[in-house]
């Protein structure tokens, strides 16, 4: 496929969607949304109807593989685009953009035979009901969909091996986001006309086969369906065939467009926004689709909730008869001798005022100091404000365990607690993964820093940690107490965490662990890859700099970050993206008390201590203690 004597480019460079710095963080946000939907919305398709029998049909089978082959679409085309907003060199090798062509060709050539063999199911049963089950057999289904695959597995081959047979010696930079056929054409140094001769009669013949049964068979549908006296037979015999109808229509439509026209009329940044729709969009929008318009699944999914509430509540009656409705929580705490609880309250007070203390001061010392009005030290500032409110979620209560016999909490209070630790916890995950963008932009594009991180940009970045945050803790808090608690109220720990107050729930809590596990890992890890791209770039700008002192220097404004963040994140992923660790152990309370009282304790020390800036701040607040109160 690759011939080393003619191809003497061994990377492509792409020049991505857009230049602008700005309009890359906003597409940025947009595309990472559109992707997580489509994954989950393709994945939840997929899931629902194999779970429900009455959706393993012929055209639901259809439907589960085009599920599969949008989530293989986007998933061949999203990662590496969205990787490559924080590149400054947006690489890729020969065989890597051979690989992403294939597999984006693969799955888009099988979902153009998929809808048409969806076309022909409605076509047998709608014009002839009676022959449907012998005809629309499994044997048939299964036979469909693997020449689906095989048919655009052997197209795709052809088209890969003549793109690739040309000569690429010159110019490697795509003016694209992705390795299509169209930008690719135009870097060849040698003849392209045998290579578009047979991408032209690949999609000609893909397209027109396809278009023909789908044409055909909703030729036959509609003369049925107009030999129906009733409307409301016409209406409910139209309407199973609505959304696949959507579907074709957005899918063919720019098919057709980007590869069924003169390459003269090419014009690349027109084609990057189709390609976005086909790439990205349409697998997003197909589940929606089929979701909001189909009254089958919209039907199932109601039986699934359906299912769910009422396993909840036959455990809760079950449980009730022997037991009572929790209405308060006991705190096993951290100790239960007297002479360790006067031990740890004195430590933990001193702890908790240390932390509140030190960052204030820090808050105080930024407001301050004019030296310190900066972005880096804007998002600072909110840090050590969201560390007081961290703190305070939890400790303040657990003084009054410590303090007192009683160690109770409400149910409202629980919640209560449940809620603000999430919300604050969820905060500094994505306030880091902000502060590490601003280190990214500093190091790896300091003449564009001012202009992309000005002051709108930073609040616009703040305002959005807190909401998107606010909300992520408001469903997970809506999860778990859905739960029934009506049996034993001991929580093994010094605070409400989800996984101890999980642990008592009289219900099966497997489903419900398993949605706030995934759910977890979206908020918890989506920012930690944010932050590992960006010290990515980081790492690789700092390792050009030929000067080790400069080296030193520019690494040193990142050092108090990553200790902070090795910090956080080791201890709560430890705890939230490990289901081991969902069954309640003491070790998890010392582990807990990383992130909830060390964390918070630790980053004013940490930026107080190794940030010069800090330093000399403070010294200079020292001296003139009443600039501080100006």
């Amino acid at each position: 496929m690759f011939r080393r004597n003619k191809t003497t480019v061994d990377e492509f460079v792409f020049l991505g969607v857009t230049d602008n710095w700005e309009l890359q963080v906003i597409l940025f946000v947009l595309f990472l949304l559109i992707s997580i939907t489509s994954l989950v919305g393709n994945l939840g398709m997929i899931t629902l109807i194999r779970l429900d029998s009455r959706l393993r049909t012929p055209m639901y089978f259809f439907l589960s593989h085009l599920f599969l082959v949008d989530l293989g679409n986007s998933s061949a085309v999203a990662p590496k685009m969205l990787l490559s907003f924080f590149e400054e060199r947006k690489v890729i090798s020969v065989p890597g953009c051979a690989a992403q062509m294939y597999f984006c060709g693969v799955c888009v050539i099988t979902e153009c035979y998929l809808l048409a063999a969806v076309a022909y199911d409605r076509y047998v049963a709608i014009c002839n009901p009676l022959h449907y089950g012998a005809t629309m057999s499994r044997k048939l289904c299964v036979q469909l969909a693997v020449g689906s695959y095989a048919v655009a597995t052997v197209n795709e081959i052809a088209i890969v091996s003549s793109m690739f047979s040309l000569h690429f010696c010159g110019a490697n930079v795509i003016n694209h986001f992705f390795c299509d056929i169209p930008p690719l054409l135009k870097l060849s140094c040698s003849s392209t006309t045998g290579s578009e001769h047979v991408l032209f009669a690949v999609a000609a013949f893909v397209a027109l086969s396809t278009l023909v049964c789908i044409l055909v068979s909703y030729g036959y549908i509609l003369t049925t369906i107009l030999r129906i006296s009733s409307s409301e037979g016409k209406h409910k015999a139209f309407s199973t065939c609505a959304s696949h109808l959507i579907s074709v229509s957005s899918f063919y439509g720019t098919m057709i467009f980007m590869y069924l026209r003169p390459s003269s009329s090419y014009s690349l940044d027109q084609d990057k926004v189709v390609s976005v729709v086909y790439t990205l969009v349409i697998p997003m929008l197909n589940p929606l689709i089929y979701s909001l318009r189909n009254t089958e699944v919209k039907d199932a999914l109601k039986r699934l909730r359906g299912k769910v509430l009422v396993s909840f509540r036959n455990q809760t009656v079950m449980t009730k008869e022997n037991q009572s409705t929790v209405t308060e929580f006991i705190f096993q705490g951290l100790s239960s001798q007297p002479g360790t609880q006067t031990f740890l309250f004195i430590v933990f007070l001193i702890l908790y005022l240390f932390t509140v203390v030190g960052n204030i001061v820090i808050i105080t010392v930024i407001r301050a100091d004019y030296q310190l009005q900066s972005p880096m030290y804007f998002f600072l500032a909110n840090l050590s404000f969201l560390d007081i409110c961290y703190i305070s979620s939890n400790i303040p209560q657990m003084l009054v365990n410590l303090s007192t016999k009683k160690r109770t909490i409400s149910f409202s209070g629980c919640a209560t607690q449940m809620y603000f630790y999430f919300a604050f916890g969820t905060t500094e995950c994505v306030l880091l993964a902000v502060m590490a963008y601003d280190r990214y932009m500093a190091i790896c594009h300091p003449l564009l820093y001012a202009t992309a991180m000005n002051k709108k940009v930073c609040i616009h970045m703040v305002v959005a940690s807190w909401t998107s945050s606010l909300l992520s803790s408001m469903v997970i808090n809506s999860f778990t107490l859905w739960l029934p608690f009506c049996g034993p109220h001991i929580l093994n720990h010094y605070f409400c965490e989800v996984p101890a107050v999980l642990a008592l729930a009289c219900a099966h809590v497997a489903l419900m662990k398993l949605v706030i596990f995934v759910f977890s890992i979206l908020i918890v890890f989506t920012p930690f890859l944010l932050i590992v791209a960006s010290y990515a770039r980081i790492l690789s700008t700092i390792l050009k700099i030929q000067s080790a002192r400069v080296q030193s220097k520019t690494f040193s404004t990142c050092g108090s970050h990553l200790m902070v963040v090795t910090v956080f994140y080791g201890t709560a992923i430890y705890m939230y993206m490990n289901p081991k660790s969902w069954a309640p152990r003491d070790k998890d309370k010392v582990v807990a008390l990383f992130y909830t009282i060390v964390v918070p304790m630790l980053n004013p020390l940490i930026y107080s201590l190794r940030s010069k800036d800090i330093k000399c701040a403070l010294r200079r607040a020292m001296n003139r203690p009443q600039s501080l109160f100006i």
